[in-house]
């Protein structure tokens, strides 16, 4: 190894090349890309070095210096980094290999379904964000983490968790203006998949907003800056004058009649949570009814439309109570007369046991109970016959096998944005098969997926925790069950709901585009019988 490209003082080297970056990234890649190895600098240098290699190699499109960079990051993933650094290290990674995935997809089409480098770029910027090494990094690496994983997310169709994120760094710095801009394209492309018109032109009307205030800001490269003003641009052309110049009022709805309705709602917008659209373009009660459905859907046998749209009631109906269920267990505190005179003993481990944490269990169960079924629905859907129904499961229901080996040819390439977006939600959720948590894009799959087993088929032990500071973990061990803190449990729980949101926001606008290509593809004498169908109303649900 050698020392040699930074010269006797190579943090005052580094820093000459930063700046030079920008002119001349070329110069930048060939000193870096001498580097043999890190083992000699420290921990700091190394990232340094590997950061500034990744950003050179990726402006001068040098795919060498990029895989180097790679060998350099392996280097250093294994020393004994502390938090932060090594969340700026899965940054530099996740940067990496989103250089990598435009160099290789550059000559090819872009409705590839299966990327290995895209699966690595959300997996290292989702390691990034690890709440240890979050805390002792930049607020500006934190919002172009957060802003660069919802990018690679809304990629795939997944707009919803991208939305998410892009919301997490504006948290941080309301006025960041990368953010703004991308939150804007994925309003965008939410509204062009969206089947209501009238809620397509409220995305449309959003991403407008978001894109003006990122333009009108200061710091963006002059590249994003013109391709944020041009979507801008083709937006206004959209609209008659003067429209997009009014602020956008959503007018007050009701919550509800009764003060714990509105408490609910209230939440449940606040959460994010309701089957609506409109709640990710903010908390406003417009958004506070579960409005989503299947849209118009059409087949040969009336039979068939009539089994879709039973299938997806019946996961709204799950999805909703799941939801309240949730809501009741994380709120009511007081005991409930189903627990009285119910003998428990005390294991002093300060165990919950009550009503209300079953409530939270359930709610689990049942969100999480909603990927296989939307398996079955996608399968009968799509008449798909290489998985047995048996056999069946929200992770399989893609590939020719069970083995997930390749892809089924229908899926493979199909130019819908929305089903892609739930093929790759399904890649966080391959804990549904011990050889695939590893494989998993999410760092929390396996956490997830045990404690969905232990829920299902174990013994899932939940403690309040009633420690101040520091706990001794061996007081709430028990050699049968799982452990878990309440709140920690609490926190999983909302997050498979977010999940089991996603998929059949995902699944509805997925169907509304085959709906659409279907009726495109009509010869002139073709027809599609539609069978209208009325509302369940409100007054029968008992």
């Amino acid at each position: 190894m050698s020392e040699d490209p930074l010269g006797d003082k190579p943090n005052e080297t580094l820093r000459e090349l930063n700046e030079r970056i920008v002119s001349d990234p070329d110069e930048v890649y060939e000193t870096l890309i001498s580097i043999d190895s890190i083992d000699d600098f420290d921990d700091a240098l190394a990232l340094d070095v590997i950061g500034l290699l990744v950003d050179a190699s990726g402006d001068t499109s040098k795919e060498d210096g990029i895989n180097h960079a790679l060998d350099l990051a392996e280097e250093l993933l294994d020393r004994d980094l502390p938090p932060g650094h090594r969340s700026r290290l899965h940054y530099f990674l996740g940067n990496a290999y989103s250089h990598l995935r435009r160099l290789n997809a550059a000559d090819s089409s872009t409705w590839w379904w299966e990327n290995d480098d895209l699966e690595q770029e959300i997996y290292h910027f989702r390691m990034a964000l690890d709440p240890n090494g979050i805390e002792e990094i930049r607020d500006i690496e934190a919002c172009k983490i957060y802003t660069n994983l919802g990018n690679a997310l809304s990629e795939v169709g997944r707009v919803v968790e991208a939305i998410r994120c892009w919301n997490h760094a504006l948290e941080i710095d309301p006025s960041f203006a990368q953010a703004k801009g991308q939150k804007g394209i994925g309003f965008t492309s939410y509204a062009r998949a969206h089947y209501d018109k009238g809620h397509s032109a409220t995305f449309l009307r959003a991403a407008y907003e978001q894109l003006d205030e990122a333009v009108s800001a200061d710091g963006l490269f002059p590249p994003m800056k013109e391709y944020f003003e041009g979507v801008q641009q083709h937006i206004a052309d959209q609209f008659k004058p003067g429209v997009l110049d009014e602020e956008m009022e959503f007018e007050e709805y009701s919550l509800g009649d009764s003060d714990e309705e509105k408490k609910y709602r209230q939440w449940c917008l606040e959460q994010i949570l309701f089957l609506n659209p409109l709640n990710d373009i903010g908390p406003n009660s417009i958004a506070a009814k579960d409005i989503l459905h299947l849209g118009s859907v059409s087949g040969e046998e009336s039979s068939k439309i009539v089994s879709c749209v039973g299938l997806y009631n019946q996961m709204k109906q799950e999805y909703v109570s799941a939801r309240y269920l949730l809501y009741e267990g994380l709120h009511n505190d007081e005991p409930h007369f189903s627990d009285k005179d119910v003998r428990l003993e005390n294991t002093l481990d300060y165990p919950v046991y009550s009503f209300n944490a079953e409530k939270v269990r359930i709610a689990m169960r049942m969100a999480y109970s909603l990927f296989d079924k939307i398996a079955s629905f996608i399968q009968y859907y799509f008449e798909l016959s290489h998985i047995p129904t048996h056999n069946l499961n929200f992770g399989n229901v893609w590939y020719k096998s069970q083995g997930r080996n390749k892809l089924a040819p229908l899926f493979d390439g199909h130019e819908n944005w929305a089903l892609r977006g739930l093929f790759w939600l399904s890649k966080d959720l391959k804990f549904f098969s011990e050889m695939y948590v590893e494989a998993s894009m999410d760092p929390g799959a396996k956490e997830l997926r045990d404690t969905r087993n232990e829920l299902e088929h174990g013994y899932l032990k939940l403690h309040e925790p009633m420690w101040a500071g520091p706990v001794d973990e061996s007081r709430i061990q028990d050699d049968l069950a799982m452990s878990l803190y309440r709140n920690d449990f609490e926190g999983l729980s909302i997050k498979s709901l977010r999940k089991a949101r996603s998929a059949l926001i995902y699944l509805s606008l997925a169907i509304q585009h085959e709906e659409r290509v279907k009726k495109e593809d009509l010869d002139e004498d073709g027809i599609l019988a539609p069978v209208h169908l009325g509302r369940w109303e409100d007054e029968w649900k008992r």
